[in-house]
C-alpha cells in the first residue's frame, strides 16, 4: 500500500507540475528509458558505490537490506549490513544481481503495474521535442506562447481559464481544491475505456487535447503549423513552477534556530 500511494503522490505532482495523462502505450514506451536513464546513472559510480555502500539507496547491499528488513528483527538486519562486505567478494555479489533486478515486465495495461491509477507525465515525442527542437526551448517558447492567440484572445490567459482544470488550478493559477482526479473522470474530462486505458482523445484533459498535435483546432501555431499551443503553455507552466520552488528553496531560512 506504501507504493501505491507513492504512485498516488507522484502522479499529483506531476500534474501539478503541468504534465498530461499517459495512454498504456506511452508508460509502456517510457519505461525502457527510465530502466536504461537509472542503469546508465548506476553504471557511473564506482564498484563500492554500486554494490557496498550503505549510503547509496541504489546500491546492492541497500537494496538486499531493504528486502531482508522485511523478515529479520533490528538486531540480525543491523550485522547483516555489518558482516556483508565480509560474507560476500564483489564476484558474488555480482552473480546475485538478477535477484535484485529482475527482467523487464512484458508490455502491458497500467492497471497491472500502477495500481490502475492515471499516469502523469510528457512522452518520449515531447521530451524529445524538449530537448532537440530550438523552436521549444525556454526563450522561444515562451515569446511564441506570450504574443500567440487563441480562439481571438491571449493565448496565455485564454487557455489557463479552459485548461487550468486539467492541472488543478483555477483560471488565475491558484490551486483549486476541487479540481481532483476523482472530479476529472467523473466529469469525463479524462475518460477510461474498459481495461482502464486513458482514451487518447476524448475529454478535455485528454492525451492528444493537452499533447503537441491537440485536436482543439484553437491552439493552432503559426510558426509550426501544428495545433501546439496548449503544449507550449504547459512547457511555460512548467518551468515557471520549477523556478517558483527552487527560489522558495533558496529563500528558506539556512538556520532554523532563527525561525524561533
Amino acid at each position: 500500500m506504501a507504493d501505491k500511494g507513492g504512485n498516488l503522490n507522484a502522479n499529483e505532482t506531476a500534474r501539478r507540475f503541468f504534465a498530461r495523462p499517459l495512454t498504456d502505450a506511452e508508460v509502456n514506451d517510457s519505461r525502457p528509458a527510465d530502466v536504461a536513464y537509472n542503469k546508465g546513472l548506476n553504471q557511473s559510480q564506482s564498484t563500492y558505490q554500486r554494490y557496498l555502500a550503505v549510503n547509496n539507496p541504489d546500491s546492492f547491499l541497500t537494496r538486499m537490506g531493504m528486502m531482508a528488513s522485511a523478515h529479520l528483527n533490528v538486531r540480525a538486519f543491523s550485522d547483516l549490513l555489518k558482516q556483508a562486505g565480509k560474507l560476500f567478494s564483489l564476484q558474488a555479489l555480482g552473480s546475485l544481481l538478477s535477484s535484485v533486478n529482475p527482467p523487464a515486465q512484458a508490455a502491458g495495461s497500467h492497471n497491472d503495474q500502477d495500481y490502475g491509477i492515471v499516469q502523469w507525465g510528457w512522452s518520449n515525442q515531447e521530451e524529445d521535442l524538449i530537448k532537440n527542437a530550438a523552436t521549444y526551448a525556454p526563450l522561444e517558447n515562451q515569446r511564441i506562447i506570450e504574443s500567440a492567440t487563441y480562439g481571438g484572445q491571449p493565448a496565455v490567459d485564454a487557455i489557463a481559464s479552459k485548461y487550468n482544470v486539467c492541472w488543478g488550478y483555477d483560471a488565475s493559477g491558484g490551486i483549486d481544491n476541487e479540481a481532483t482526479m476523482g472530479k476529472l473522470l467523473s466529469d469525463k474530462d479524462i475518460q477510461r475505456d474498459a481495461t482502464g486505458d486513458v482514451v487518447a482523445d476524448k475529454g478535455l484533459c485528454s492525451p492528444t487535447t493537452l499533447g503537441v498535435n491537440s485536436n482543439d483546432a484553437d491552439a493552432y501555431d503559426p510558426t509550426t503549423g501544428k495545433n501546439d499551443l496548449i503544449f507550449r503553455y504547459r512547457l511555460e507552466r512548467n518551468l515557471e513552477k520549477i523556478l517558483d520552488q527552487e527560489d522558495s528553496i533558496q529563500n528558506a531560512n539556512p538556520n532554523p534556530a532563527q525561525a524561533h
